[in-house]
């Protein structure tokens, strides 16, 4: 088996398709972690209570995982919160009495990384359990470490265009509330939105008018 140096290893955890969707990049990049580091599963969790993870990508034994919420008390992912990155190599269950209902139970080594928002702080982790000890601690943690980043970037990504949809939407419902007649025009010159205001202003119906050139507008004497 032709075992790829450290370099080509970044390169093929940074291969997602192009376009791909958060859940699809975040299940991708589990995959090809799991498959570097020859790991059994891989999460990428959420703080979502005192002390309680939820998982926001799943991959287990080769495919994907279902949601799950766990206590981190007494586990690996509790220390990954409170001091940063954390290896073990080896032996993980004379370390951590791990419960069955755990996420690494049964699994031999560990390495988890931060997810951070903005400001730096710990909002969720990316931990992966292997089932047999840990070849290269080095790499295993540089590479876990590297896929946070990626999934801190992707995750605060997702929430800003959240929060600039729900401000785009609350602009909307103002505009159409209004009780004077709005109408936008791009750098064009074309109708961008109508409110009900202008509908009965112009005697027009938004759907006949928005991407229409706005002269449509002018009554004809004076185009």
């Amino acid at each position: 088996v032709e075992i790829m140096r450290p370099s080509e290893q970044v390169r093929e955890l940074s291969t997602i398709v192009p376009g791909a969707s958060t859940d699809e990049l975040l299940h991708r990049l589990l995959s090809n972690l799991t498959g570097l580091l020859g790991a059994r599963r891989a999460y990428v969790t959420e703080i979502v209570g005192e002390g309680v993870s939820r998982s926001i990508a799943s991959w287990e034994d080769g495919k994907r995982g279902p949601v799950r919420e766990y206590a981190m008390s007494g586990t690996p992912c509790a220390a990954v919160m409170r001091h940063g990155v954390q290896v073990v190599d080896c032996e993980l269950a004379s370390r951590y009495d791990l419960p069955e209902s755990s996420l690494g139970y049964g699994c031999e080594s560990f390495i988890g990384s931060p997810i951070v928002d903005h400001e730096g702080a710990r909002i969720g982790q990316l931990c992966v359990f292997g089932a047999k000890p840990l070849a290269d601690t080095e790499m295993a943690g540089a590479l876990v470490s590297l896929a946070s980043v990626r999934v801190s970037a992707e995750l605060e990504h997702r929430r800003h265009e959240a929060s600039l949809a729900r401000s785009e939407a609350y602009s909307r419902a103002i505009v159409e509330a209004a009780a004077e007649g709005i109408v936008t025009v791009d750098a064009k010159g074309c109708i961008g939105s109508f409110n009900r205001a202008a509908e009965e202003m112009f005697g027009y119906t938004a759907e006949e008018v928005i991407g229409k050139d706005v002269h449509i507008l002018v009554p004809e004497p004076f185009r």
